[in-house]
């Protein structure tokens, strides 16, 4: 059986800018392409990392990000009602920003772990597994 891993943001920005995190990201991708993980991003993490590729690279940077990532043995999961409340509830209770919210709800639905470089979700420890890199 697999295990499930969600990304944050900041973990798929860490993979692509090639930063100290990296290679625990590429670890993961190639553990996924092994089949031996499951790897998720909420789609609204994945507007955060296109909106931040569009902003500092362009259009010509964010279309080609999109191609890499729909390479990658990643399921972007549509944000529905039930992500939407669930985020809702991780802000009010925690502080954590919104966007990021919708990461740690899709791990708490999913019962997954969250690959994150982002210490916004250190108050989040002792309710989701995190994976820092």
């Amino acid at each position: 059986m697999s295990r499930t891993v969600v990304l944050d943001a900041s973990a798929l920005m860490t993979y692509f800018e090639k930063s100290s995190g990296a290679p625990k990201v590429a670890e993961l991708i190639r553990q996924a392409r092994n089949n031996r993980v499951i790897i998720l991003m909420s789609a609204v993490n994945w507007g955060e990392v296109y909106y931040s590729t569009l902003k500092e690279g362009g259009r010509q940077e964010a279309e080609s990000m999109k191609g890499i990532v729909a390479s990658l043995p990643m399921e972007v999961v549509h944000a529905d009602a039930r992500q939407a409340e669930l985020a809702g509830d991780i802000k009010v209770a925690y502080g954590v920003p919104y966007a990021d919210c919708f990461a740690a709800a899709l791990a708490r639905s999913e019962g997954a772990s969250l690959m994150t470089m982002d210490r916004d979700f250190k108050t989040l420890e002792d309710q989701i597994k995190i994976i820092w890199v």
